[in-house]
């Protein structure tokens, strides 16, 4: 239930009736959604237990940038979107990006990533929400600061997949930080990008080794 709340609150949709109202109006079952929310939290169950051991976490590294942060007046964030994509071979990787680029200029980048990303945040237009400015890659931060608000980046390599990234909005604020609490925040939000990593993984290998016989 608390999962589907957040579902349709991602949506901008107020309570579960409304939802109900909206997917009778998209010809789409409650059941269906709840059996896919169901998956997904088992799937990210299923990905913890297997790779929680394997996330590498660089507290000293993270201190670092919680203590700089302190050290300053405002807090920048950044409300992004996404678009997370795969590439086989270059020509692929080329085709696909012109693919991608002329679906933004003729239905938009949420759009598009509707039926592109292969990112979680897909199914919400590829929003992604607010992110503090010090939670980003250094390879992130050099495109996105040299942006304005509605344009994107080129493709930046995050692990075997490519990420382009939209600012939607920008915002500073009063850094007031417990120290304790934004380090554990900040040690949690790389958790879930390796996890999220090893879950892409995991899911090609599948993929590869199954055999779906569609008669």
């Amino acid at each position: 239930d608390n999962y589907l709340e957040n579902f349709y609150r991602n949506l901008n949709i107020v309570d579960k009736n409304e939802f109900e109202e909206y997917l009778e109006d998209n010809d789409i079952s409650l059941e269906y959604i709840q059996k896919k929310i169901e998956i997904e939290i088992l799937w990210n169950q299923l990905i913890y237990d297997r790779y929680f051991s394997q996330v590498n976490i660089n507290r000293s590294e993270i201190k670092e940038k919680v203590k700089k942060l302190i050290s300053t007046n405002k807090q920048k964030k950044y409300s992004l979107s996404e678009i997370l994509f795969d590439k086989e071979n270059n020509s692929n990787f080329d085709k696909k990006l012109i693919d991608i680029n002329e679906s933004i200029r003729e239905i938009g980048f949420n759009n598009t990533a509707n039926i592109y990303s292969i990112s979680d945040s897909a199914k919400f237009g590829g929003k992604v929400g607010w992110i503090e400015e010090q939670k980003l890659s250094t390879k992130v931060l050099e495109q996105l600061k040299v942006l304005e608000i509605g344009q994107y980046t080129s493709p930046i390599q995050a692990g075997s997949s490519f990420l382009i990234l939209k600012i939607e909005e920008i915002k500073y604020e009063n850094a007031i930080i417990n120290e304790e609490e934004e380090l554990n925040k900040m040690v949690q939000f790389e958790t879930n990008e390796q996890l999220g990593q090893f879950s892409k993984i995991f899911y090609r290998k599948i993929k590869i080794n199954s055999f779906i016989d569609e008669l």
